[in-house]
């Protein structure tokens, strides 16, 4: 059996947080979760020549993520995310600018991973420069289903882009933060379900997943029932990555897949759950930190 083909595309960065630093960035987060629950995962991202460059090489590479499309920019570092904490604990992101992945370029060989592939995942943040964004754009038009995960940083939020990816996507990724943001810049209430129905109305969106804490992951739409969220046997790669799993393991019905879907690879459906500690609780582990730590 062939293996579902997952592209990300976007920011690879190092978190800098008081505990240590940890590659992510969330197409590489994506990208590892696809790949630990049987996809082919591709890695679009561009790093430094440098140290930091080598050793996100390296952890993508045990991961089991396919490196063929990763650039390597001669001059620009490899991409950084410094945690600012306030009194409360909780954290603000300081981002290095510019980064290689802000020079992300189009060649043939992504165009054709593009194309081809069963899912193309990719965001917001990976798209603050112009030079990535119009990378990303081309991507995105080739792709033949696409997974959009807004994943907002300020001071990198862009309405203009959120929207472009919103229209047309087969499925739509965010957190509780971002349905406020999206409830009004869109005259909507944030609960998931008004959310939902704006989004399959105005912009023709497939099917929506919202990570809630501790407490599961929603997908719409209701009818057929709701789309579970299948989630692997938690072996944490890092304390806070969980939240950007939720695109790799989805399960939307997609009229015009490549072939049948749900794939059979999936493990069995269950409850989608991650895990909330505070980013000075922390504790250097195998792989990648998220950036969006949240207080316990």
């Amino acid at each position: 059996m062939n293996k579902p083909k997952i592209l990300c595309a976007g920011e690879t960065l190092w978190d800098v947080l008081p505990a240590g630093e940890f590659v992510g960035g969330a197409p590489f987060n994506v990208a590892g979760h696809a790949a630990r629950i049987g996809a082919h995962a591709l890695l679009a991202t561009r790093l430094g020549k440098d140290s930091r460059g080598r050793r996100a090489l390296d952890q993508a590479r045990s991961l089991g993520i396919d490196l063929s499309l990763v650039q390597i920019d001669p001059k620009l570092p490899t991409g950084e995310a410094r945690a600012v904490l306030d009194a409360a604990g909780s954290a603000h992101y300081e981002f290095l600018s510019p980064a290689a992945w802000d020079a992300l370029t189009v060649t043939p060989a992504l165009l054709d991973a593009a194309s081809s592939a069963d899912a193309f995942v990719y965001g917001t943040l990976g798209q603050r420069d112009a030079r990535a964004h119009a990378a990303i754009t081309e991507l995105a038009a080739r792709a033949r289903w696409r997974v959009f995960d807004p994943n907002l940083r300020p001071p990198h939020v862009d309405r203009a882009i959120c929207e472009a990816g919103l229209h047309g996507a087969g499925l739509v990724k965010v957190n509780e933060d971002e349905c406020r943001v999206f409830a009004e810049w869109f005259g909507c209430d944030a609960a998931p379900e008004s959310l939902w129905a704006l989004l399959a109305a105005r912009f023709a969106v497939g099917a929506l997943c919202v990570t809630l804490g501790a407490a599961s992951g929603i997908s719409s739409p209701p009818s057929p029932p709701p789309l579970p969220i299948p989630w692997a046997p938690a072996t944490p790669f890092s304390p806070c990555w969980c939240a950007n799993c939720s695109p790799a393991a989805a399960r939307p019905r997609v009229s015009n897949a490549p072939r049948a879907w749900p794939p059979t690879w999936l493990p069995s459906p269950a409850r989608f759950r991650i895990t909330r500690r505070r980013i000075s609780a922390a504790e250097p582990t195998r792989g990648s930190a998220r950036r969006s730590a949240q207080k316990a």
